[in-house]
């Protein structure tokens, strides 16, 4: 009877472990496509700055996307990076000004 209820705690906690272990790698990815979100981010605003001319596009699981609005002498562009998690869309997000020139 002892080693059976042994034989059950250890189960028990046998599972425990590897749920969290379960838990923490799917945090470890969540987090790797955030940081890869914001590399993206910041080249895709340094090629905006640079050249002016950031289209639309797609890269692995991330896409990107650039509003521009002009108001008065500013232009505001949004640069919008977004990619799907388990069927759960992410987006990270950036908006900066630049001086208008027609």
């Amino acid at each position: 009877m002892e080693t059976c209820l042994a034989i059950f705690f250890l189960t028990i906690g046998m599972v425990m472990i590897i749920t969290s272990m379960a838990h923490s790698l799917r945090a470890v990815r969540f987090s790797q496509n955030y940081l890869m979100a914001g590399y993206l981010l910041e080249e895709k605003i340094g090629e905006d700055r640079v050249t002016c001319k950031v289209e639309n596009g797609k890269r692995g699981i991330f896409s990107w996307n650039i509003d521009k609005k002009i108001n008065e002498d500013l232009e505001e562009r949004t640069i919008n990076i977004t990619w799907f998690e388990k069927d759960k869309p992410n987006t990270q997000s950036f908006l900066y000004t630049l001086p208008y020139e027609e």
